[in-house]
């Protein structure tokens, strides 16, 4: 049986990488919801401390931790089920199994509606690897990768800390049986016994693919899910993908993963529940999906798409003149 002090290390040790800056869930009044925010002291970050974590553990606050450190390593992969699609998760167990050997992950019931897959590392790994290995695990599925980025400047992405409570529903998140998905008696025993792993394997280079929707002649959308959107043009940026998946049929719900995967592609990434905003905005109403007319977005026009001759004219220039633009 472990102290309360043992559980306060394990869960250190398994899951803290970085511990300045954290965040915190909090209930934001003006946007009438929780969401997670750095923890300040004036304008620095504070650094978190064994004593914010076993308070996570309580259940008098929740904690999010950060993916990667500055030096650019990262200690876990986590995968992000944002759905009760069990079998998807049985698949992903499989397939780091099939990889690393049993026990080698852990599943933890994420609070809303959805599952984590942790993998733990025996020693910090470099973050361009983690995330090669994430991308590989999920290469044929809609599911986000934490950490999403190759490498960081900034804070980067966080995930919620495990065995704390999610404000947004009052439920304590739990490691499960990946078979049952009822949650363990014995909360300690998964998480010390899990197997930690120390050679990621091998990486083959795949071809870069861009994400095809719907042959409709606007190369735009593709050149902004392949490259990301940085800071400046996030905001319009997704929003207009997101308009543009909504008249393609995509369910809103794998908008919104993929998104995240764009967003996480951006050195400056806004946070997941601004990204949930936006999509849900475009979602909201019938608006148009073309952004011919948002010139913070002419770096992704190319002269090939079917209304580059239109653009030009509603900007009162020729083609030649928004080539060069646009180029």
């Amino acid at each position: 049986m472990l102290t309360s002090q043992e559980k306060v290390n394990l869960v250190w040790e398994r899951f803290v990488h970085v511990t300045e800056p954290f965040a915190e869930q909090v209930f934001i009044h003006k946007q009438k919801r929780y969401e997670f925010r750095p923890v300040r002291v004036g304008n620095d970050y504070m650094s978190m401390t064994k004593g914010h974590v076993k308070n996570h553990l309580i259940g008098n606050i929740t904690l999010g931790v950060y993916t990667t450190r500055s030096d650019q390593t990262a200690k876990w992969l986590c995968l992000d089920v944002d759905d009760t699609d069990t079998e998807l998760v049985r698949r992903l167990v499989q397939r780091v199994e099939d990889r690393f050997g049993p026990n080698t992950c852990l599943v933890e019931f994420s609070g809303t509606k959805g599952y984590h897959i942790w993998l733990f590392f025996d020693e910090p790994k470099s973050v361009k690897t983690v995330v090669a290995l994430g991308r590989l695990l999920t290469k044929d599925v809609c599911v986000e990768i934490y950490p999403k980025q190759s490498e960081i400047d900034g804070i980067g992405n966080l995930v919620k800390l495990p065995l704390g409570i999610q404000k947004k529903t009052g439920e304590r998140c739990w490691f499960v049986d990946p078979e049952t998905f009822e949650s363990f008696s014995n909360q300690w025993e998964p998480l010390m016994n899990v197997r930690l792993i120390s050679y990621l394997g091998y990486f083959p280079e795949e071809p870069k693919q861009t994400i095809k929707l719907y042959n409709d002649g606007l190369p735009c959308f593709g050149s902004m899910m392949d490259e990301g959107l940085e800071e400046g043009v996030r905001d319009v940026g997704l929003f207009k993908l997101g308009c543009y998946w909504r008249k393609s049929g995509i369910p809103i719900d794998m908008a919104i993963n993929l998104a995240h995967m764009v967003n996480g592609k951006s050195t400056r990434p806004f946070s997941d529940e601004l990204v949930e905003e936006k999509i849900e905005s475009a979602y909201s109403r019938p608006y148009s999906q073309f952004p011919c007319q948002e010139q913070l977005l002419d770096r992704y026009c190319s002269s090939s798409c079917q209304f580059f001759g239109n653009k030009a004219k509603a900007r009162h220039m020729t083609v030649e003149e928004l080539s060069k633009r646009v180029g």
